[in-house]
């Protein structure tokens, strides 16, 4: 979605079309999802599945990409409200991801239709070692758990077919992004933990910093005398980040907000300098998923661009609080 109204900013918001004809991109939305669903049912293969992932990714962002048009009457493409509701959209798909594959409690069955469905890697002669040990674990687990005396024949089959001494197997090659994902790994890993911590350090404070630099609206407001709210949301209306009441109201919860997460974020900072390092991941990682989660959707009605700009920092300082935590666990 940032990527489509990026370009569509970039380039002046070319119309493709001509005359009374405008072919909006949720129709191209649309094409990628007919294709991702239809695609599955044509071809069986690994990866037409992934390639129906993908284009499914692509044909939602396109489609909602466009819900300011389809919440208002006068099919405000620009509407403001349409960037939070993009964003909370995103959120609930990635918590309804967790909490499902905190669920998942598969029965031998399904395991079973699991492992049969991986048994697509010897089809493609692509088994790998690590893969031909973890179908062993996987089948031997079913072997263990089910009672169904036809299971059990079918999973004991597909145990001695996985461990046939002539079965072919290859050495696994890892893509570019895995290399470049394993890479970036193994260099936070090499960093030494005291040479991390300091630029956890940095991270946390310059987050915290910028997130108070941007309330400099506040001292304005006070400094302008008068009635400091109607100060305060007139200077939010100069800025372009108050177009309406409502937007008023949530121009002022969003400055308490990042107020908060900034105080807390300098304050993880400082407890980490200080050696309270527990205390510091603990308040470290509740104020970048609060702002992640809460602020930032107050913070895309206010800025859209800015606000994308901001999640990828504080997702970037959410994962080196989370590798910090494992160096100090391998101690």
């Amino acid at each position: 979605m940032i990527l489509t109204r990026l370009f569509l900013e970039i380039t002046g918001y070319p119309r493709l079309g001509h005359g009374e004809i405008h072919i909006a991109h949720v129709l191209w939305g649309g094409l990628a999802l007919f294709l991702a669903a239809i695609l599955p049912l044509i071809f069986i293969h690994r990866r037409v599945f992934m390639l129906s992932a993908l284009l499914s990714g692509v044909g939602i962002g396109l489609f909602i990409d466009e819900v300011g048009k389809f919440i208002t009457t006068t099919n405000d493409y620009f509407y403001p409200a349409a960037a939070p509701i993009i964003y909370a959209f995103f959120l609930g798909l990635v918590l309804l991801y967790i909490r499902l594959k905190r669920l998942e409690k598969p029965d031998p069955r399904t395991r079973l239709y699991q492992i049969l469905e991986d048994f697509s890697e010897i089809l493609d002669g692509d088994l790998e070692i690590e893969e031909q040990k973890n179908l062993e674990v996987r089948i031997s687990r079913v072997i263990q758990e089910t009672e169904d005396p036809d299971l059990v024949r079918l999973a004991q089959s597909l145990l001695q077919f996985i461990r046939a001494e002539d079965l072919r197997l290859v050495v696994h090659q890892p893509g570019k992004w895995e290399r470049l994902l394993r890479s970036g790994w193994q260099i936070t890993d090499r960093i030494p933990r005291r040479t991390f911590k300091w630029f956890l350090i940095t991270a946390l404070i310059l987050v915290g910093g910028i997130a108070w630099f941007e309330l400099g609206s506040l001292i304005q407001a006070i400094s302008a005398g008068g009635s400091f709210l109607e100060n305060l949301i007139l200077l939010g209306v100069l800025h372009g980040e108050v177009r309406s009441q409502i937007g008023a109201y949530w121009f002022i919860i969003h400055l308490i907000f990042q107020g908060l997460v900034g105080l807390s974020a300098i304050s993880s900072g400082l407890f980490l300098i200080f050696n309270k390092d527990q205390l510091a991941l603990s308040l470290g990682t509740i104020s970048m998923i609060f702002s992640l989660t809460a602020v930032n959707l107050l913070y895309f009605f206010v800025d859209q661009f800015s606000a994308a700009f901001a999640a990828v920092i504080q997702l970037l300082v959410l994962l080196g609080l989370s590798q910090y935590r494992r160096k100090l666990s391998s101690l």
